[in-house]
């Protein structure tokens, strides 16, 4: 057992700072100086400043509880806490024994501070005040604790290219985090919707009773907050507990968070860049349509695909409000990227009042088959899926589904709903009639569950979903004995 007597209090010379900074590129990242990124060295030296800065926080906490004094709780949704580096050297007078440690590695102070990404834990005045009143107590010497959200992505970030404004999401956790602690022996459920309902307890007493539609964990991260120049014990630093929410089994999701930007599309071609060279057949769930055109930068890297796309539009129009990348335009952006092969790509079920006529010319002067809803009916689901043979053909395939290709009665739970739709039956066996295509790659997308109180849609949408998996579990097969 650590007694409070042990000497464990990290040394505060620079001397001491050059050596942790040296045994953090070892034993925590495993990185030996002359290979260490920029990134490594902020890590490295972040984690030596954090182990004086823990030292701090466990004396101070040890002190308070055996004291058994009473914390400030402070309950915000942001905190714009600001990079840390910069302020704990600050807080704690490390300022030049940092700069003269660093110099003597060859490493720039200046240049550390640049590279910390700015945690993005809110967007506001309130969430910088929230800090401040942290910061404040921790310098008064009043134990404190904040509590708030650690968001995974902050409120974005904002490039100008070819002349307009583009949001990216901000990843700001992407390099890294040196300063949270998390807490793995913790985690809180967290409902979400669902509904109440009306019970009598054993005294018979009326009693309402929540039941959630669906759960996170919740898990707390820790982040101590340095008080100004409190060198004397009890100190005044503080903690500021970060909840993320975690799904509450096993998920098989990509990191991202689209939110229909350049930036976000960049994340999206990236994972899938990198199940596609591991061998695998990407099929993406969820989102709308514009998450087609970075899959298919990825599965069409080689070269170009054809396209069995089912749905009510043809999802080929242009600019609409100052964007061209939009879900209502991504196989116009593929077409143009060389993406596909647009004599290789057939649309069925095409139809309704919102078709802008451009995207019907689009499709057909660019050598796509439109295969309209009426000639759907007309001459049934197995002549449709002849046409899609024939058009694929027997090159490499991407196979797209949007729900709203579905009549509103077999899938009211979508943002576009189209009246006069194919039959949850039909799409099935237009599905089954595919089998044999070289497919490359798939997605089910624009399913709205909120939109459908009686999940009809999400119900039909797995099946659809299914019958795309064994499509492309069979594609994999061939492939594999080829």
């Amino acid at each position: 057992m650590i007694e409070r007597h042990d000497d464990t209090r990290p040394r505060d010379d620079a001397a001491s700072l050059r050596r942790d900074l040296i045994e953090k590129l070892y034993f925590e990242l495993a990185k030996f100086p002359e290979v260490a990124t920029r990134n490594d060295q902020f890590l490295a030296f972040a984690f030596a400043v954090r182990d004086r800065l823990l030292h701090r926080w466990i004396e101070s906490s040890r002190t308070f509880f055996e004291g058994k004094h009473r914390s400030v709780i402070y309950l915000s949704a942001e905190f714009l806490i600001g990079p840390q580096l910069g302020a704990n050297l600050l807080a704690m007078g490390l300022h030049t024994a940092a700069r003269t440690a660093l110099g003597e590695l060859g490493i720039s102070l200046d240049e550390l501070l640049e590279h910390e990404e700015e945690p993005g834990l809110g967007n506001g005045g309130l969430g910088r005040l929230a800090a401040c009143y942290i910061e404040s107590l921790a310098t008064l010497d009043i134990p404190a604790i904040g509590h708030g959200l650690r968001y995974e992505f902050g409120i974005f970030d904002q490039d100008i290219r070819d002349g307009w404004q583009v949001e990216r999401t901000d990843r700001w956790l992407r390099n890294g985090n040196p300063w949270e602690v998390r807490r793995y022996e913790i985690e809180h459920p967290v409902g979400f919707g669902g509904f109440t309902e009306h019970i009598h307890d054993i005294h018979g007493r009326l009693r309402i009773r929540w039941i959630p539609d669906r759960r996170v964990k919740g898990i707390p991260y820790d982040v101590p907050i340095a008080g100004y120049g409190t060198h004397t014990l009890p100190s005044g630093d503080t903690q500021r507990e970060a909840w993320v929410a975690y799904l509450g089994g096993p998920c098989g999701t990509a990191d991202f968070n689209h939110d229909g930007s350049t930036g976000t599309d960049a994340d999206i071609e990236a994972f899938f860049t990198r199940v596609v060279a591991a061998g695998v057949i990407p099929l993406a769930v969820g989102g709308d349509h514009s998450i087609s055109l970075p899959i298919l930068r990825a599965v069409a890297a080689e070269r170009p695909v054809g396209m069995i796309h089912i749905d009510a539009h043809c999802d080929t129009g242009d600019d609409y409000l100052g964007s061209r990348f939009h879900h209502g335009a991504p196989f116009r952006r593929a077409t143009d990227e060389g993406l596909l092969d647009p004599n290789r790509v057939i649309q069925i079920g095409i139809r309704g009042t919102t078709n802008d006529p451009d995207m019907w010319g689009f499709s057909t002067r660019s050598g796509m088959r439109v295969l309209s809803m009426e000639e759907f009916d007309d001459k049934g689901w197995r002549y449709a899926a002849e046409e899609a043979r024939r058009v694929a053909g027997g090159g490499p395939t991407y196979l797209t589904f949007d729900i709203d290709s579905l009549d509103p009665s077999q899938a009211p739970g979508t943002g576009t709903p189209e009246a006069g739709g194919i039959t949850a039956l039909q799409a099935l066996r237009l599905l089954r009639a595919l089998r044999g295509i070289d497919f490359v790659g798939g997605d089910l997308v624009e399913v709205a569950p909120p939109f459908d109180v009686g999940s009809i849609t999400s119900f039909n949408g797995a099946s659809i979903l299914f019958e795309i998996l064994c499509l492309l579990v069979e594609a994999w097969q061939r492939r594999g004995a080829r």
